[in-house]
Formats: C-alpha cells, structure tokens, sequence
C-alpha cells in the first residue's frame, strides 16, 4: 500500500527572534528507521523538499524542513518517498 503522510505547519516561531522562519512538519509512516538529524530527500507526489530526521520509531518518521512552505500548503493526499543522499 501506499506510504501514510501527515503534514503540519509551526504557526509558533519564537517571539524573541529578530528573523523568523516557518518549519514544516511530516510524519510518514514506514517501517525504515534512520538517525536524528539525518538529511533527506523528501519525494511527495512531483514535489520534493530537503528535510531533517527529527525522531524515528515505532515505523514512523518524523521529518521537518523549511523549504517549499509554498508548495507543500497545496499538497493533499500524496505518495511519499524517502532517499538518503
């Protein structure tokens, strides 16, 4: 079946910041495990996003980045890839 993804957006940055950025968040659910921190190609649907390894386990991948904010607000129900340059 096709991998699960679920999308949110830190409406919250950080008040005492001169320059703020908005961080996007994406669980994906898959049985591959990687490290915290790992960098990754994010392939959702014809759109791919650079993204960040935050957590992983229990088959699910917790991937954030700040790229392509603008593209992935339009995005819906969408097929997942994950490569490791």
């Amino acid at each position: 079946g096709a991998t699960r993804v679920i999308l949110t957006v830190d409406e919250n940055p950080a008040s005492d910041r001169l320059v703020t950025c908005w961080r996007w968040y994406c669980a994906v659910l898959t049985g591959e495990e990687l490290e915290p921190g790992t960098e990754v190609l994010l392939r959702l649907g014809e759109e791919q996003f650079t993204a960040r390894v935050e957590r992983s386990g229990e088959g699910v991948l917790l991937l954030s980045g700040t790229d392509g904010m603008d593209r992935l607000l339009g995005l819906r129900q969408v097929r997942a890839e994950i490569e490791v340059p």
